[in-house]
């Protein structure tokens, strides 16, 4: 008979799912609500961090954010247990993969996605930031705006049926936010974050914008290294160049270009103007269920072999009783390796080092020359 890793007395690890920079996700057993749960158990090398204020945070911040954020767009974390030396996030377990999988999967088939397909999950990425960044959840009643600040195809859950879900709420934060340290993917930061200013909700926009680009695309629109990246982030240079050589329709990109606007003032003020000029460049009054429908049969066609493989995982613990099966402490659980280092993720990571600073002796020499260029310009005007 099998063995399993008891979890806080409840929780059953059955496999693991996948492992990043920080955590690995396994899926499990609860014993108490009878369902399958994902959990989230921090790598040993960042056990020391974890007790640190800001990792800890971060980490506690997922399981509260989310625990009050109550929507079908957002994927929830309910528990967040210590279990003698490991921290664990306890959350629904998704039937599906992430993004950044189906965009690998893709680009594998040669298959990318339909521009109608790409705008419909991202409709639903942007209807989780709605509710989010207008959450009605504070105890008299009032607003609490949730900033994601770390949108990326890794957070975005694409489910066998179809829908989508926004995931992984560990940075977020309430209110608007002037900050220096950055934590998330490098290639889907705004140029808010690469130059150290008040970091809001339209920075969950342009970063989404970055992850709509891709699906339409099938490639990154910051490629290099952090320095590169970052340059490209403070200008928001980003050319519309692929998706006119896609011959997409010109409302559609004009969406794409609003989103990625440097210039807060002229990118979209809120995921819900996002959403009504996604309805009418889609007609989604009349298309939105069809599309759905082949949203669903894109997903069975490029993930029949995730699905026939899940389908018969699931037939194979059903035949297991699990509130009989043998487990094991912590203490004698084998330790599952932490995957390698994923370059593109930053952990609390000081950007500030990488803002454009004004040199004083710069500034004085440029203004010199203006002056300087002035004068002869008066000079040569009174002459002739």
């Amino acid at each position: 008979m099998s063995e399993y890793q008891l979890i806080g007395n409840h929780y059953l690890l059955l496999k693991e799912l996948g492992s990043g920079s920080f955590a690995t996700v396994f899926k499990a057993w609860d014993r108490r609500l009878l369902k399958y749960v994902a959990i989230k158990k921090v790598h040993p090398r960042f056990l020391k961090l974890v007790r640190d204020k800001d990792m800890f945070e971060n980490f506690r911040n997922e399981a509260v954010n989310t625990a009050k954020l109550d929507n079908e767009n957002i994927v929830k974390a309910f528990n967040f247990i210590n279990d003698g030396s490991d921290w664990y996030l306890i959350m629904d377990y998704v039937k599906g993969m992430t993004l950044q999988y189906v965009l690998d999967k893709c680009a594998y088939q040669g298959r990318p996605i339909p521009y109608q397909l790409a705008f419909i999950i991202f409709l639903d990425v942007m209807k989780a930031l709605k509710y989010a960044h207008c959450f009605q959840g504070d105890l008299w009643g009032g607003t609490i705006t949730f900033i994601h600040r770390d949108i990326s195809p890794d957070n975005i859950m694409v489910y066998y049926d179809g829908r989508i879900k926004l995931a992984d709420f560990g940075v977020a934060k309430a209110g608007a936010s002037d900050e220096s340290v950055f934590t998330g993917k490098i290639t889907y930061i705004s140029p808010e974050q690469a130059t150290g200013q008040t970091v809001g909700t339209q920075t969950d926009l342009f970063s989404a914008g970055l992850v709509l680009y891709e699906m339409l695309t099938g490639e990154k629109a910051y490629k290099g290294d952090i320095h590169t990246i970052l340059k490209k982030a403070r200008k928001a240079k980003v050319s519309l160049k692929k998706l006119k050589e896609l011959e997409l329709p010109e409302n559609i990109i004009a969406i794409v270009s609003r989103l990625l606007e440097r210039k807060t003032e002229k990118r979209y003020a809120s995921a819900d103007e996002v959403i009504k000029d996604i309805s009418e460049a889609l007609d989604l009054y009349n298309k939105e269920t069809p599309l759905r429908a082949e949203l669903k049969e894109f997903v069975d066609e490029v993930l029949t072999e995730e699905i026939t493989a899940e389908e018969e995982e699931m037939a194979k613990y059903a035949k297991i009783d699990f509130a009989e099966v043998e487990t094991v402490d912590n203490s004698s659980a084998p330790i599952f390796a932490p995957a390698e280092r994923d370059e593109d993720t930053l952990m609390n990571y000081d950007l500030s080092a990488y803002w454009v600073k004004k040199d004083p002796v710069k500034i004085a020499i440029k203004y010199t020359l203006i002056f300087i260029g002035i004068i002869l310009g008066v000079i040569l005007i009174t002459r002739f």
